[in-house]
C-alpha cells in the first residue's frame, strides 16, 4: 500500500490510499478528479495518467496557461 497527495492548484489537497504499482489516472479516481483542461505534476515532472506513482508522492493537477 502507498500513500499519495491529490489535488488541484488552486484548492486543497487529500491524502489517497493506493495500491503498489498504481498510476496518476488511478490517484485522480480515487480523489474524484478528473485532469481535463490542467497539465499533470508529480514533483516538477509533468506526467500524464499511465505514470506510476511511489509512496509519498504528490499529484498536482495545474491549470494550463496558453500565451499570445
Amino acid at each position: 500500500m502507498i500513500n499519495v497527495k491529490v489535488g488541484k492548484l488552486p484548492g486543497r489537497l487529500v491524502d489517497v490510499a493506493l495500491e503498489d504499482g498504481a498510476t496518476v489516472g488511478d490517484a485522480l479516481e480515487q480523489a474524484g478528479l478528473d485532469s481535463s483542461g490542467y497539465e499533470i505534476r508529480v514533483g516538477t515532472l509533468t506526467k500524464n495518467a499511465n505514470d506510476r506513482v511511489a509512496n509519498g508522492d504528490t499529484v498536482l493537477l495545474v491549470k494550463m496557461i496558453k500565451g499570445n
